[in-house]
């Protein structure tokens, strides 16, 4: 019987350390293609609070640019300027890790060999799903969904699941690769935009 036992825990470890092992090398596969990518654009929507927020994207490495009716955001690399249209004011910051993670979909497939354990969801047929779980209880994201093409490797959904239990949906669509953007679209040029407010969080 404890032979038996034996066995049969054996194979159930081995099932589950094939499936991370699979869904690690998915994500992988993933996030090469989206860092040999000399840019990607896409349409997002966000729905996070009670809010709904849609727009477009454009990353080119770490590197991105978000558009929306009420905010634009430019972000390259180190520097991120959020620009409210309403109030004509531009907040600068240096954001985190995480708080990247929550605003740009692709960093955190990009990181997710350090930070997360994955394992394989089921999803409906030309999909793969996977689930990612924080390795370090304290992160600002508990766990993760990530939905993608399965010919493109492309997401085209992610959930995010916070510390505090908000959950953040990101649906993604028309996802195209294009041209490498010098480093100047991705910063904020105050003369574009007459008497704006800055307010430097640095």
């Amino acid at each position: 019987m404890r032979k038996i036992f034996f066995i049969i825990i054996s194979t159930v470890v081995s099932l589950f350390a094939s499936a991370e092992t699979d869904a690690l090398a998915t994500l992988g596969d993933a996030a090469a293609k989206f860092s040999s990518a000399p840019s990607i654009s896409a349409a997002y929507s966000i729905t996070a609070g009670g809010g709904k927020y849609t727009g477009r994207v454009s990353f080119s490495g770490d590197r991105f640019t978000m558009t929306s009716p009420q905010i634009l955001t430019w972000y390259d690399g180190t520097t991120q300027w959020s620009y409210n249209k309403e109030e004509n004011e531009v907040t600068v910051s240096e954001p985190t890790a995480d708080e990247l993670s929550q605003i740009n979909p692709f960093v955190i497939i990009s990181k997710f060999r350090q930070s997360f354990n994955a394992r394989n969801l089921s999803a409906p047929k030309g999909f793969q799903k996977i689930e990612l779980t924080a390795k370090d209880p304290k992160s600002d994201i508990s766990s993760a969904t990530i939905t993608l093409n399965g010919k493109t490797l492309m997401p085209t959904q992610i959930n995010l699941t916070m510390r505090d239990k908000q959950v953040i949906t990101i649906l993604l669509t028309s996802v195209t690769t294009g041209p490498k953007y010098n480093i100047k679209a991705f910063q904020f040029h105050a003369p574009n935009y007459p008497g704006v407010k800055i307010v430097d969080l640095r």
